[in-house]
């Protein structure tokens, strides 16, 4: 493993979008993070493609975790929302997402069913649900 973590992300309201990371422990490593924003990242050859411990509120929106040992992990998270990620194979059902401690982790389980380029070099305004202004 080349480095801890290719982001880690430790505070709230935070924008993350359109980064490729590969070859690290944790690809995204979001702690205590609330109300952030997560989409179009591309992970791959990590020991975990998402780690969140303790965060709420936080959207993960259009991410590839593919070929990554363990997709996602999630430790005391609350109500953070989940929507087209791809998790490494075409999914047509809800894909279980694991929350250690079995506080609720949010809605919107649902997998892509194809892989989707994850960046675009084209400027794209998006909606974002969870940042206060």
């Amino acid at each position: 493993v080349s480095s801890e973590f290719g982001i880690f992300l430790s505070q709230p309201d935070a924008i993350v979008t359109d980064n490729l990371i590969n070859d690290c422990e944790a690809g995204i490593f979001s702690e205590l993070a609330n109300s952030s924003y997560v989409a179009r990242n591309k992970i791959t050859q990590c020991y975990y493609g998402l780690l969140n411990i303790g965060t709420r509120n936080c959207t993960f929106i259009d991410n590839d975790f593919r070929q990554n040992n363990l997709k996602q992990i999630g430790i005391q998270c609350f109500m953070n929302s989940y929507f087209h990620n791809y998790w490494g194979r075409p999914r047509f059902l809800p894909k279980p997402l694991l929350n250690v401690f079995l506080i609720p982790i949010g809605t919107g389980y649902y997998g892509s069913i194809l892989p989707f380029p994850t960046l675009n070099l084209d400027f794209r305004p998006a909606l974002f649900p969870n940042i206060k202004k």
